[in-house]
């Protein structure tokens, strides 16, 4: 097994039907199968495979059918591992009703316990319900099922990216633990309670109820989470001898790595607002959004801190993503202006240099564009107001604080400072490629760092030169002073040295692994070096001050309108659907012509039957996928 945080488990049961290649029992599955395999959207890779993974039950292949996430043998090897309560315990198969060993389903055994994988929170049942929400469609045909009608409809269901996100997750190390026998079946209430917020909380009021030392135990919590189990007694049993082992709440959630699933406090978290024994499931998209986001991030989290052990002790572990350009779009990066957030801008950093140095580098050095473009052209706009204003900003002694002049000089160093990134990003693409494009990618970024060191080189030779006769006087001659030679190669140079950052740029922005890093890149580019500019220019002339304000104010304005209420994000929503919530006979007004005796026209007004209609227009967030209504009213004739 790969022990990498986001490494999907469903990819063992994926190469191993494509290894045996058997699909007697489903044969249909084959068709699903080869369409995954091409299918370039990771959206829908992810919920094609989940439902691959679920239908595969019904392959004939033991191997196949048996195949389990939570208990198959890398992850249950992985608890013996990672858990220090379970160093000492014996893996081995499980065993069926009748004593005959399950292939490719295991178990751990320790002091008379048997311990099962268990996924902490399972995907099903919330994806089931999502679905049915996003599709407005409830019910299908009894002779269908839902896993077969969501695989059929993969490429008409529209996931978010959170949503997506958590079809992977859901099947890597940080959702998965190991629990006495019983406790996973006898927890779930039939899929509606299979949340682990909610198991926590059960926990955690068990802890605080047996918080002193007492001749018997108080299982009340436990009584509760495992209400409808038929097994209840033993499973409530099972499930406090294991618990009685860590002795305290705080015990028991650092042996088993659940501090992303609890707050400052040491109270559990909740996956979205209300979410309850009584509330279980989401009943509205932002509450799946909510939800989604919440469990991604406890997921990933412990992903890492068990990695992180799996490292320490001495085991092999992969520090990289299974895919960078994904994993770079799934989480949102997008700082248009630095100091909106912060602490997101520095953690963001931080994570892309544990994880990729050199991009991360690349990351910093546009960040940092940013933060100085922002800084040194607030700085001057605010000195020219206080120091001129708008009274005479172009007499001669006011012309040193004009904001565009004096930015123009920090321009150049934020020009610089994107070839550097540039640079960088070559240089790691070099690293990672093979074959032909490393090779052209090399000679580019070495014409690249000549075409910089170049004026260096043109500036220490004519310091050394310039005292010579000979140069002076050739300098000085017919053919040199009063010509334009130096004009156009100082223009060729110029048009060169773009030509080749262009040629890079673009290569690095139709790749994969480094489109974002390098629209990155651009963007801070354009924001400091053109946009920042054009910006000054317009504030120092004043009287295009109104006119702009007046435009920025009406683009806000709009923004503003369609702004998701869940992401706060402005320009987010669109216009989805249009859904009537009544309808009530009422009498409306009108204007009727008539004609008069002598042919003239008269209008008159007159009550006629009409009808009241409310209805929601539904919008739909481009970035998070929650839907925002907006109640309206509209009254209109029958007739």
């Amino acid at each position: 097994m790969r022990y990498q945080y986001d490494y999907d488990i469903k990819d063992d049961l994926i190469n191993l039907i494509q290894i045996k290649n058997d699909f007697t029992g489903a044969n249909e599955l084959k068709y699903y199968l080869d369409k995954y395999t091409k299918e370039k959207d990771i959206l829908k890779r992810n919920l094609m495979k989940f439902c691959i993974y679920k239908l595969s039950a019904e392959l004939s292949d033991r191997e196949i059918h048996n195949f389990d996430c939570d208990v198959s043998k890398d992850i249950i090897i992985s608890f013996q591992r990672t858990y220090n309560w379970l160093s000492d315990s014996l893996f081995c198969h499980q065993k069926d009703g009748y004593g005959n060993v399950i292939s490719s389903k295991y178990e751990l055994l320790k002091d008379n316990m048997v311990f099962r994988g268990d996924t902490m929170t399972s995907i099903w049942t919330i994806l089931k319900g999502y679905v049915k929400l996003k599709t407005g469609i409830s019910r299908i045909s009894e002779n269908d099922t839902w896993e077969w009608f969501i695989l059929r409809e993969s490429n008409n269901i529209q996931l978010s990216s959170n949503a997506g996100l958590f079809l992977e997750l859901g099947h890597t190390l940080g959702n998965f633990i190991p629990v006495p026998l019983g406790f996973n079946v006898g927890r779930s209430n039939f899929g509606k309670w299979d949340s682990w917020d909610l198991t926590l909380f059960q926990i955690y009021k068990w802890y605080s109820d047996n918080s002193q030392e007492n001749e018997y135990y108080n299982n009340q919590a436990l009584e509760r989470l495992f209400t409808n189990d038929r097994n209840k007694q033993s499973t409530v049993l099972n499930c406090q001898e294991w618990l009685s082992t860590f002795r305290t709440w705080n015990d028991f959630v650092k042996e088993n790595y659940l501090q992303s699933f609890v707050d400052r406090n040491g109270v559990p978290k909740q996956f979205f607002k209300n979410h309850t024994l009584e509330y279980p499931q989401p009943q509205t998209l932002q509450e799946y959004e909510e939800f989604f986001r919440t469990v991604n991030e406890c997921i990933a989290e412990r992903g890492k801190m068990i990695i992180k052990v799996l490292e320490q002790k001495g085991y092999e572990v992969e520090k990289g993503e299974q895919n960078e350009n994904y994993q770079s779009t799934r989480i949102n990066r997008k700082l248009i202006f630095p100091f909106s957030n912060i602490k997101k801008g520095v953690d963001t950093v931080k994570d892309e240099m544990n994880k990729r140095s050199l991009q991360g580098i690349s990351y910093c050095v546009g960040y940092l564009m940013r933060c100085i473009g922002i800084i040194f052209s607030s700085y001057y706009y605010i000195q020219f107001l206080i120091k001129v204003g708008y009274n005479a900003p172009f007499e001669r002694e006011n012309i040193n604080y004009m904001p565009m002049g004096r930015y123009e000089n920090v321009a150049w160093i934020l020009l610089a400072m994107f070839i550097l990134t540039t640079i960088i990003l070559c240089i790691s693409y070099i690293k990672n490629k093979k074959g032909i494009k490393r090779f052209l990618m090399i000679g580019v970024t070495v014409f690249i760092v000549v075409l910089c060191i170049l004026p260096v080189i043109y500036t220490v030779a004519i310091n050394i030169i310039q005292n010579m006769t000979w140069f002076e006087t050739w300098l000085n001659s017919d053919y040199i002073g009063h010509t334009d030679t130096i004009k156009f190669y100082l223009k060729l140079y110029g048009i060169i040295c773009i030509l080749f950052v262009i040629i890079p740029s673009v290569w690095l922005l139709i790749d994969s692994d480094y489109r974002y890093y390098m629209k990155y890149c651009v963007k801070s580019a354009l924001l400091t070096v053109a946009l920042i500019p054009t910006l000054l220019i317009v504030l120092e002339t004043g009287s295009l001050l109104i006119i702009v304000g007046i435009i920025s104010s009406s683009i806000f304005a709009f923004g503003w309108n369609i702004r998701c209420s869940y992401c706060r994000k402005m320009f987010a929503l669109r216009r989805a659907r249009v859904e009537v919530i009544s309808r009530e006979d009422i009498s409306v007004l009108v204007d009727i012509e008539t004609r008069g005796k002598n042919g003239e026209t008269l209008q008159t007004s007159q009550y006629v039957p009409g009808i009241r209609e409310m209805y929601d227009v539904v919008y739909i967030c481009k970035h998070c996928g929650s839907e925002t209504r907006k109640r309206k009213k509209r009254e209109y004739p029958k007739i």
